[in-house]
């Protein structure tokens, strides 16, 4: 970056600090149904992170988005363990959170995939982290995760070198048993973050998930389940995915918001156009199809430049995707 376009970029930050005397959101903060479910991929802690995307810009932000919005069950991906304590240090003590990380391995970074849930409106039943393969236990090195194809960029195009490469990053997902205090529903959610190596390793993961639930999990017949998180693929790969098992919750929503973009770019105060044009949709919340979806929406905070524009507060790389579910 030049010494110019970063000084222009600075003073932009500093007219947005003056003249902007509040941020927005793009949907109303009421919630429509009984429960409150969000997913959030709030991007690891690293020393590449600088100026206002550096986890310590972020933190203060996404602590208030979370008491504006105020979920009941709240799945986070790669969250390093300091991260989770800062940000539990800064909510309200109703808030308590579970998971473990995915491996003490390097290439793992210690992420978790935490569930931060709302002691006051729901109950914890059961929890329990997994890993996403059959030879992958939780806190243990695993010997490998899959293989896929061996693929590298040539200008827009993919070729594939070889035959196949072992990934042995682990990856897993945190499932927690919850009752709705009012009204006595049962309601079970997976926080997961699904690998980036190809889509069939991602569906294989997902197969795997609906595994657990049939042959390790007794549910009621009414019960409500669903499956959040980064899935690392777009909408027509989710859909066929998940068809004649579970739904996705935005296309069965009496309300959504218009954005449905979670994955945008990584600049702190770009206008929305913008991040609209060249973000995609990889972040998901699936269901059993047990309860109505009152609501879908992905969270975007914003603030009026001097010249009129919305400029989006950067929370992570991703935005945060909430549904409201009807339990009665």
């Amino acid at each position: 970056m030049n010494t110019i376009y970063r000084y222009n970029l600075s003073f932009l930050f500093f007219l947005v600090s003056v003249f902007c005397l509040s941020a927005e959101y793009n949907v109303a903060l009421k919630k429509m149904g009984d429960v409150r479910i969000m997913s959030f991929n709030v991007r690891y802690m690293n020393a590449k992170d600088t100026g206002n995307t550096h986890w310590s810009k972020r933190l203060p932000r996404i602590v208030k988005m979370i008491e504006d919005f105020q979920p009941d069950i709240l799945g986070l991906q790669e969250a390093k363990k300091k991260q989770i304590n800062q940000l539990m240090a800064k909510l309200p003590n109703k808030y308590t959170w579970f998971g473990k990380s995915r491996s003490a391995i390097p290439l793992a970074n210690e992420e978790h995939n935490p569930i931060i849930y709302n002691a006051d409106t729901v109950k914890l039943l059961f929890h329990g982290t997994y890993g996403l393969n059959d030879t992958f236990t939780v806190g243990k090195n695993v010997e490998k995760e899959y293989e896929a194809a061996r693929m590298i960029g040539v200008g827009k195009a993919k070729i594939q070198v070889g035959t196949k490469v072992t990934y042995r990053v682990p990856r897993i997902f945190t499932v927690g048993k919850f009752q709705v205090k009012k009204g006595g529903a049962l309601v079970t959610y997976i926080n997961t973050h699904l690998t980036l190596a190809s889509n069939e390793a991602r569906k294989k993961q997902i197969g795997y998930i609906f595994s657990f639930l049939q042959k390790k999990y007794s549910k009621s017949p009414n019960e409500l389940v669903m499956i959040g998180g980064d899935f690392n693929m777009s909408i027509k790969q989710v859909n066929p995915s998940i068809e004649g098992r579970f739904i996705n919750t935005r296309d069965f929503a009496q309300q959504k918001s218009e954005s449905k973009k979670t994955f945008v770019s990584w600049i702190h105060g770009q206008d929305v156009q913008h991040g609209e044009k060249v973000g995609r949709t990889i972040d998901f919340i699936v269901s059993n199809g047990k309860k109505p979806i009152k609501q879908h929406a992905v969270i975007q905070r914003t603030m009026k430049s001097p010249s009129g524009k919305e400029l989006e507060m950067s929370l992570s790389d991703h935005r945060p995707l909430f549904v409201d579910v009807q339990m009665k």
